[in-house]
């Protein structure tokens, strides 16, 4: 779990999406945009009016791109998203 949350950042998104399970994948996604949630807030706090703006638009951008492809993974298939 560690090793996915620290790497969803040092790759891009669509090779990242295909190391981890499915499991530890979601919940690094829910957790990095936790994060990204919180500074957006943060920066807000701080005068940066458009903070939120800016995040909503890598929100958006993010979910319309996404789109499920099936992947093996080992002897299994799972279904994962990707941008």
């Amino acid at each position: 779990m560690r090793e996915a949350v620290v790497s969803y950042e040092e790759k891009p998104r669509e090779v990242w999406v295909f190391e981890p399970p499915a499991q530890v994948a979601l919940c690094a996604v829910q957790i990095w945009w936790t994060v990204e949630t919180n500074v957006a807030f943060l920066r807000l706090e701080e005068g940066f009016e458009n903070s939120l703006k800016d995040f909503n638009k890598k929100q958006v951008r993010v979910s319309g791109s996404r789109t499920f492809q099936r992947a093996r993974h080992g002897s299994r298939s799972k279904r994962v998203m990707a941008e």
